[in-house]
């Protein structure tokens, strides 16, 4: 692994982070070791905050192809006898379980209620999660 972050490399970084928002793959590929990222990221903000905007683009396009699946969803082939005869759109309930829980966390999201208690009855309720949308 190498020990330093050049200006050449930290551009190639950000690149590859908009598509793959992992500092470990990004790594990686560069064959840069975490203590030397971290170094650069302490000593250089711009290139720490840059490090950090990337990642966002990353998940946004990770978010849109959730939807994409979701949603629209995704051609998969159907076979017969061993033959291509076709094919079939298929959606993922999971996916936009998700993504309405995560937007929309008042509907969809309601919390958790716990009932406990040896004698007297004791409820709580609260939300688990942040929250989300924008």
């Amino acid at each position: 692994m190498s020990s330093t972050v050049t200006p050449e490399i930290k551009e190639a970084m950000l690149l590859l982070l908009e598509e793959i928002p992992s500092i470990t793959q990004v790594r990686k590929v560069f064959g840069i070791s975490q203590s030397a990222l971290a170094r650069a990221r302490e000593s250089d903000p711009d290139f720490d905050q840059a490090i950090k905007m990337a990642k966002e683009e990353g998940y946004d396009l990770a978010e849109e192809e959730a939807y994409r699946r979701a949603v629209v969803g995704v051609d998969k082939p159907v076979f017969y006898r061993g033959e291509k005869c076709g094919d079939i759109r298929e959606y993922s309930d999971t996916l936009l379980q998700f993504i309405l829980r995560h937007n929309r966390p008042k509907i969809y999201n309601p919390g958790v209620k716990i009932t406990a208690g040896d004698g007297e009855k004791v409820e709580f309720s609260f939300n688990i999660g942040s929250g989300g949308g924008e």
